[in-house]
């Protein structure tokens, strides 16, 4: 499960709503009437006289099979429509970072049984020598993560 934090112009409420129901997100919960500015363009919403528009924010904890089609979804729908207001970039100081996660969730994710195993290894003995370590690849076919 992801959470995904949507802060958006509140003129689009219906439109992030319906996207959210067209991936089969059920579950969501809708803050409204909030203010802010954005940290790139566009004008505030502080619900004042004076900049009168305002945001509304969803949180929604996503299966992992959807959070691609839903910020596919949700960059289409910001691209189209400029004063939607959305950011989701990764700074190009951390975008090394996330590769690199994304790397060791893929090799965690490739080698689970045999982390499991050794998990229970060390439950049954106070160490494991490099040798039973090693063993543990290859006698066990490790399994993806659901």
């Amino acid at each position: 499960m992801k959470a995904i934090f949507i802060v958006y112009n509140q003129a689009y409420n219906q439109e992030i709503v319906e996207l959210l129901e067209a991936c089969g997100q059920r579950g969501y919960t809708v803050w409204e009437e909030i203010g802010g500015r954005g940290s790139e363009t566009g004008e505030p919403h502080l619900g004042n006289h004076a900049w009168p528009t305002q945001n509304h924010a969803v949180l929604t904890a996503v299966d992992d099979a959807l959070v691609a089609e839903i910020m596919d979804r949700l960059r289409t729908t910001d691209r189209d429509n400029p004063k939607l207001g959305l950011r989701d970039d990764i700074p190009d100081h951390l975008a090394g970072t996330k590769k690199l996660i994304d790397r060791a969730e893929k090799i965690i994710r490739e080698h689970l049984g045999v982390l499991h195993a050794c998990a229970q290894l060390l439950l049954e003995k106070e160490k494991v020598h490099r040798e039973e370590f090693e063993e543990l690849f290859d006698r066990i076919e490790s399994e993806p993560v659901h």
